[in-house]
Parts: structure tokens; sequence; C-alpha cells
């Protein structure tokens, strides 16, 4: 719990979004991701349908603030589409979990 208060002490929970961006990389979606993240005090962001794939380094799709583990989809030689990606906010103790 200590890791949780130390995003806001005001509060005694996590504020959560979910998103379906459709390619992070059209217009300025992770500017406007960003930008939800500060408005609603936002911890946790989870996101589908990234897009993404080995040509695009995290630097591309990082939010100020937030740590950024992504999983890309590995199949998309002819289609695109799939990807996920998840933003924690520094301040909260996280880690990737490759076991699963």
């Amino acid at each position: 719990m200590d890791s949780i208060n130390t995003v806001s002490k005001s509060r005694d929970f996590i504020k959560c979004m979910f998103v379906n961006v459709r390619c992070i990389m059209s217009g300025n979606k992770v500017n406007v991701i960003g930008a939800w993240a500060d408005d609603h005090d936002l911890d946790v962001i989870g996101v589908c349908e990234t897009w993404l794939n080995s040509s695009i380094d995290n630097s591309e799709v990082s939010i100020p603030g937030f740590r950024l583990y992504r999983k890309d989809r590995n199949d998309v030689r002819e289609r695109r589409g799939g990807g996920v990606l998840i933003y924690v906010k520094d301040a909260l103790r996280s880690c990737l979990c490759d076991k699963m």
C-alpha cells in the first residue's frame, strides 16, 4: 500500500483507463493519452490495437512520468493490427512478468 500512497495522498485507490487506439502512431494519439493522464490523474493506462512493431522505438510512444510495457503483434507481414501496451505511473512499483 505504501507505493500506492506515493501516487496521491488524497486517495487510496488506483485510477485506470483502457482504450482501443486503432494505431497509436496515427494522428496525435500519444499526446492525447498523455493529456488524459494529466487531466484525470491516471495511474495505469491500458491500450489495445496499438499496431506497433519492432521498427518503432519506445521513445516514440512514451509518456513522461510513466513506465511503458508493450507487446507487439509479431505476425503482421501482410496485414496490420494487434498489439497492446500499458503505461504505469513511475510512482507505482511495477515490473514485467514474462512467464505467462
